[in-house]
């Protein structure tokens, strides 16, 4: 069976590990796409990629004009039964408008900043979506909750959390070894956030020479400069460039204590999104932090994976740092070594049964 993936960033990993889940399940896979101006060193594995053109921080209708005119010509490439995967509201919504068959994969909020009335509008068009893929994958519980739908037993939908590649199911889990060592906090993914992840490296390499800060890759060059700077300001802050994930994700855990993901929550999205770093950090028993009053911090609370606080400003990152002991985080680390690794790695038999596809 054909499918051809439709994307906004080809540099994406999650859309990677998606695309080459369906390779190894059998697929006929090809994937078009947009290069974002950001090199990584990740790639699709020897799969089809053709690039769809550039697409920098333009103006959003600058940025859906570009994108219509391309999909139309993928779209018109192809028979008129086959079937398109399908990244994200914009380009969904232009397969949809042609009338194509596709399954419609959900893994951010882009509408969630609007104001109200248009808020409303677009998450109707989403709905409207989902119903007329052939299923949609979401990859947050809050994501359902947010478009008022109430989930268990919706034939539209499958739950696919951001969890890991299958290629960790049998890798042995490595042990977070704390003995006389400094407490060190990482970052891994796209710099940003200056007002809560940024903000708590530079106040631990300001006041903090018993703990680090390590930075694992890539961000606008803006933020890069930033990270940079302070990885040039600071002894105790380290900027170490892009990694290629999934193969370089055992190295760069091994590099610090505690996974930062303390994202500002003053975006909608944010507060309800369910991000890969949750389940990385519990398979390499990295206790994590995250931002209070947000789903995921819910998430962390339940499953005493982790820190729940606010960051977003030096007074209150000053009291957690100072609460922090080192014999909590072992603590925190042995309950997510207590957590099977079936657990946080992604099962594809929903999308194969879906697909009507043998799933042994």
């Amino acid at each position: 069976m054909k499918i051809v993936f439709i994307i906004g960033s080809v540099s994406d990993s999650h859309i990677i590990k998606r695309a080459i889940a369906f390779k190894k399940k059998g697929f006929d896979v090809e994937v078009h796409g947009f290069h974002r101006g950001v090199n990584t060193v990740n790639n699709f594995g020897g799969l089809p990629l053709h690039l769809m053109g550039e697409m920098k921080d333009q103006n959003y209708l600058h940025r859906i004009k570009t994108e219509w005119r391309e999909v139309r010509k993928v779209i018109s490439f192809y028979p008129k039964d086959t079937l398109f995967y399908v990244w994200g509201f914009d380009l969904s919504l232009m397969c949809r408008l042609k009338d194509c068959k596709c399954i419609y994969e959900i893994s951010d909020m882009v509408h969630s900043t609007f104001i109200s009335p248009i808020r409303q509008i677009f998450k109707k068009i989403d709905r409207w979506m989902i119903n007329k893929s052939l299923f949609t994958l979401i990859t947050s519980e809050g994501f359902i909750e947010y478009l008022g739908y109430t989930f268990g037993g919706n034939e539209k939908f499958v739950l696919m959390p951001n969890k890991l590649s299958e290629v960790f199911i049998d890798q042995i889990r490595p042990q977070n070894d704390m003995t006389a060592r400094k407490l060190r906090f990482g970052f891994v993914g796209y710099y940003r956030y200056p007002n809560t992840v940024l903000r708590l490296a530079r106040v631990i390499g300001e006041n903090y020479p018993n703990m680090e800060f390590h930075f694992w890759g890539i961000g606008p060059e803006k933020t890069l400069n930033d990270v940079k700077g302070m990885a040039g300001t600071y002894p105790n802050v380290y900027e170490h460039g892009p990694f290629k994930n999934p193969d370089d994700l055992k190295r760069v855990y091994s590099s610090f204590d505690i996974v930062a993901c303390n994202y500002d929550a003053k975006g909608a999205n944010e507060r309800i999104a369910e991000p890969n770093k949750l389940y990385e950090a519990i398979f390499f028993n990295k206790p994590i932090l995250v931002s209070d009053n947000t789903f995921l911090g819910k998430k962390v609370n339940r499953m005493g994976v982790g820190y729940v606080a606010d960051t977003s400003s030096d007074e209150n990152i000053k009291q957690f740092l100072n609460d922090l002991t080192v014999q909590d985080v072992i603590k925190k680390s042995e309950v997510e070594s207590s957590i099977p690794s079936c657990d946080l790695v992604e099962n594809y038999a929903e999308v194969w049964k879906k697909l009507n596809i043998d799933i042994l």
